[in-house]
């Protein structure tokens, strides 16, 4: 009781593979944009990826270790981490 559930989403491997795949995409897209503005003269948007940076293992493995070393090496806890 009170314990997060584990992470169970995909893992930053899968997640890479995803953000390949679409910025593969996006250029192959972007192939036909380009030729469609150069030779037909279309004002076509392109494309972008979809995927952003954000990869949930990565943020949960991050804030472990750094509330991890606060707790364990330096003996204090920030319970309030932000700028302002």
């Amino acid at each position: 009781e009170g314990y997060p559930e584990p992470y169970s989403g995909p893992s930053p491997f899968v997640i890479e593979a995803y953000r390949y795949a679409d910025r593969v995409k996006c250029s192959l897209v972007n192939v036909g944009v380009l030729l469609r503005r150069r030779v037909l003269g279309h004002d076509v948007a392109y494309a972008e990826p979809l995927l952003t940076d954000f990869n949930p293992a990565r943020v949960m493995s991050t804030l472990c270790r750094v509330h991890g070393h606060e707790l364990l090496k330096d003996g204090l806890f920030n319970g309030d981490p932000h700028a302002g």
